[in-house]
């Protein structure tokens, strides 16, 4: 067993760190900083994911297809992180999160500009392409700012203001209305907001954040697979939740509305979960809260394929399986902070962001296809299986372990 597979185990080691970036007070300005970001950007994100899936839907685009171009944007996302060592070399990190920021704005105001499809594939690519700078460079920031004995609960606010952004997303589809437009051109607004944010609070940060050697990114994947793991399995729920869940929903007997108001309560569900899910991160063994995790996930995704979309039961499921299935996130995001410093640690972030991508990318395309063959009573179950196998191998692994 390799080092960096036997490091991803250990419920042990709390405040051990080594390396040089190894803190024992945190960075506050630098924590806020991201924290406040990150919210805005995912208030516009959550409008945006939805709101073009139903428009698509609404102009007759097959379920296949609305699938694919959720795919581009995870497809921008994978270029971004591949050329991310270049890039992280050569710009500063906040300035790359800006000029991230001012893509993903862009991006979105050119979907509100026009209807032509081959202009929204190619929009939801730079999309992507913008969002994964914020992801993974903000990811980094976080967790070299602060110490491991806080790490679970940062990682758990982190991912807390994310999901809150994503939660009151959707809330302007009804607002606005679904003439896209204005719906979209409020999503620019939002994005371009964050980044003037995020660029008058990160002014006060003194963090050094180091860049990622080249050929790092694959070493990472090939010694955390675990942690490579946890985040492709819910970038493979968290998108189609996104982009295909919605529809799904609207198939079962929901109205547009009620189907993006889904995506709220799932990521409610997401927000509420993290407090609890942090303080569990910071006194038990992180491996089991993940197995933990994925076990519920598998569960609750189950449950969503077996109630009636359309019934009063499915609103309780579908916050819970939110929070479990976000726990995967925060527990890989936790265990990076611990075990890797410096340029690892970067390289890690950037493993993320491709596992994000490829997970992300085969999500909507599978769920999307599915949808179509062999018909939507069959989609959730591809996300049961992939719950169940990834908790029963994560079960295995701290057996072996320990």
């Amino acid at each position: 067993m390799q080092e960096g597979e036997a490091r991803e185990g250990t419920g042990k080691g709390r405040g051990e760190e080594t390396g040089e970036e190894a803190r024992e007070v945190a960075d506050w300005s630098s924590i806020v900083a991201i924290l406040v970001g990150i919210s805005a950007f995912g208030l516009a994100l959550g409008l945006t994911y939805p709101l073009v899936s139903l428009l698509l839907a609404g102009r007759g685009i097959s379920d296949g297809i609305i699938g694919l171009n959720a795919a581009a944007m995870f497809v921008g996302q994978a270029v971004a992180t591949l050329s991310l060592p270049w890039f992280s070399a050569r710009i500063a990190p906040a300035r790359l999160i800006i000029v991230g920021l001012v893509i993903a704005a862009f991006s979105v105001l050119s979907l509100a500009a026009t209807d032509d499809l081959t202009i929204w594939f190619l929009c939801r690519f730079t999309l992507g392409f913008g969002i994964n700078q914020v992801f993974v460079l903000g990811e980094v920031w976080l967790n070299v700012a602060c110490p491991d004995r806080l790490r679970g609960r940062v990682a758990s606010a982190y991912e807390t203001s994310l999901a809150g952004g994503f939660a009151l997303g959707p809330l302007g589809i009804p607002l606005f209305g679904e003439a896209h437009g204005l719906a979209l051109a409020s999503g620019a607004v939002l994005l371009a907001a964050a980044a003037f944010l995020f660029a008058l609070l990160s002014r006060r940060s003194s963090l050094v954040i180091h860049a990622a050697p080249k050929g790092s990114i694959g070493r990472f994947a090939r010694t955390a697979p675990v942690l490579i793991a946890l985040v492709a399995t819910f970038a493979f729920f968290d998108a189609t939740a996104l982009s295909v869940l919605p529809v799904y929903l609207l198939g079962e007997g929901m109205t547009a509305g009620g189907a993006a108001l889904a995506v709220t309560v799932l990521h409610l569900g997401m927000i509420a979960s993290q407090p609890p899910l942090g303080y569990a991160l910071d006194r038990l063994p992180r491996l089991s809260v993940a197995a933990a995790a994925a076990f519920a996930s598998a569960i609750g995704i189950a449950l969503v394929g077996l109630l009636p979309g359309n019934g009063w039961a499915i609103w309780i499921v579908l916050p819970i399986l939110g929070g479990t299935a976000l726990g995967l996130y925060t527990c890989a995001l936790t265990l990076l902070g611990q075990h890797y410093h410096g340029p690892q640690l970067m390289a890690g972030s950037a493993a993320f962001g491709l596992a994000y991508a490829v997970g992300g990318g085969l999500g909507p395309l599978i769920a999307g296809g599915m949808m179509e063959y062999p018909g939507p009573d069959f989609m959730p179950y591809i996300f049961t299986v992939t719950f169940l196998g990834l908790a029963v191998w994560l079960v295995l692994r701290q057996t072996r372990l320990r």
